[in-house]
């Protein structure tokens, strides 16, 4: 059962992540190395075995889906990291939560899993030549030695700039 403060932190930092991700695409870049996408897995993965009939639990997905949807909109490489890693998921609250009751959710999850369909079609040849299970972690953390390379830069420690692109860059080739 969900208790009062474990939905108020879970449904806290879901709109914490939604308000990062709208109109912001910084935001929707940062996900990956913010470890959003494994947050939402830990959220699917602990509340989607709670009774149905648990009417916080049901909220706290139809939001999670709705914040997934936000991270996604406009950023096709979170959407095809979401496609991988939490598509199943995605699946099973459509499944668990019938759409006579849950309307809006669904709404939500027909987007997601139409989005999903699509961007594996799109990207099947890079699916195809790369580790799904290592793949994205490897891409977070480049974009983190990115984002701290970056920060060198701006900080006039050139050195220490040119060692972090290239490690980013071959922790990606």
């Amino acid at each position: 059962k969900l208790t009062n403060e474990q939905d108020a932190v879970w449904r806290g930092a879901l709109k914490l992540i939604k308000c990062s991700v709208i109109r912001c695409n910084v935001g929707r870049t940062k996900c990956r190395t913010a470890g959003v996408f494994d947050f939402f897995q830990a959220l699917l993965v602990t509340f989607l075995p709670a009774p149905t009939t648990d009417r916080n639990v049901a909220l706290l997905m139809e939001e999670c889906m709705t914040t997934l949807a936000a991270v996604c909109l406009g950023n096709d490489f979170n959407a095809l990291q979401a496609s991988v890693q939490l598509q199943p998921n995605a699946t099973q609250v459509a499944t668990r939560y019938p759409q006579e009751d849950f309307g809006s959710m669904h709404q939500k999850i027909h987007y997601l899993l139409t989005l999903f369909n699509i961007i594996k079609k799109d990207e099947a040849a890079l699916l195809a030549c790369v580790d799904t299970d290592t793949f994205f972690s490897e891409i977070a953390h480049a974009e983190q030695l990115l984002w701290e390379g970056e920060t060198s830069l701006m900080g006039k420690q050139y050195e220490k700039a040119l060692e972090q692109y290239t490690t980013a860059l071959e922790t990606i080739q």
